[in-house]
């Protein structure tokens, strides 16, 4: 009798193990989208980020070599202006990267009350800059707005990628 209990028992248990092994295989090609659009948006965020920081070392670098002996100064003075911007970049990177890193051991963000509008003109220079002569950047802040209480890293690399994405050219036949 025992020989039976326990075959009944194995009998349900392989069932049981067959319909969670089916159900988890069949979720799988979902979760593992999920994943790939989590790594997407993580390289276009990174990538967002690189073009900023190789846009301002041309502009430095170009500035520092057409510097001549009667306009070193001004040149030099715009090329710091230049390396402000890479570090700002840098430090959005390596807010990126800590975001990344405390989602993938489920810590919780650390939100902050933040003045949206300081912190859009905070990155309204690095912005112009990078999106180019050959774009318009127009902020128009409202009188009235509220604190938010949100990320900064995090707003940072979403009006970066707003801009970015904004400014990039659809192709043909696109929109």
């Amino acid at each position: 009798m025992p020989m039976t209990r326990t075959s009944c028992w194995s009998a349900a248990g392989s069932s049981r193990r067959k319909r969670t092994s089916r159900r988890s295989s069949s979720s799988r090609p979902s979760a593992w989208r999920t994943w790939g659009q989590l790594a997407g948006g993580v390289a276009h965020d990174f990538n967002n980020l690189l073009v900023v920081i190789l846009n301002y070392v041309t502009f430095a670098s170009e500035q520092l070599t057409a510097a001549t002996g009667s306009d070193w100064a001004r040149c030099c003075e715009s090329a710091g202006s230049d390396l402000g911007q890479i570090k700002r970049a840098g430090e959005r990177a390596a807010s990126l990267t800590r975001q990344l890193l405390a989602f993938a051991r489920r810590e919780v963000i650390q939100p902050q009350v933040l003045d949206l509008g300081t912190v859009i003109t905070g990155v309204e220079e690095m912005l112009d800059r990078t999106l180019g002569e050959g774009v318009e950047l127009v902020i128009s802040l409202a009188g009235d707005l509220h604190p938010v209480l949100v990320d900064p890293g995090q707003l940072g690399q979403v009006l970066v990628n707003l801009a970015v994405n904004a400014a990039t050219p659809c192709p043909p036949g696109a929109g």
